[in-house]
């Protein structure tokens, strides 16, 4: 059986904790807005979500393309 250490550089854990957090986002602004409509709110819970992914996705060099395969996908298109 072969073993094989996987290693992350700075910028994949950077841009796994961004996503992790980006979806925490995403799970918390649907429960609150499902919250408000349920209490009677007529206004929707305005987030900055579709930025935060979009931004998380972009390499800190600009030269590099997109570091994780989730990026090449428009995820601001999922949640308007």
């Amino acid at each position: 059986m072969v073993r094989k250490n996987w290693s992350l550089s700075d910028g994949d854990l950077e841009a796994v904790s961004n996503l992790i957090r980006a979806v925490i986002n995403v799970v918390v602004s649907a429960v609150v807005s499902v919250v408000v409509r349920f209490l009677g709110g007529t206004g929707s819970v305005e987030t900055d979500t579709s930025r935060f992914l979009v931004s998380s996705c972009k390499p800190t060099d600009p030269r590099q393309k997109h570091r994780l395969p989730w990026c090449r996908y428009s995820l601001t298109s999922t949640l308007q």
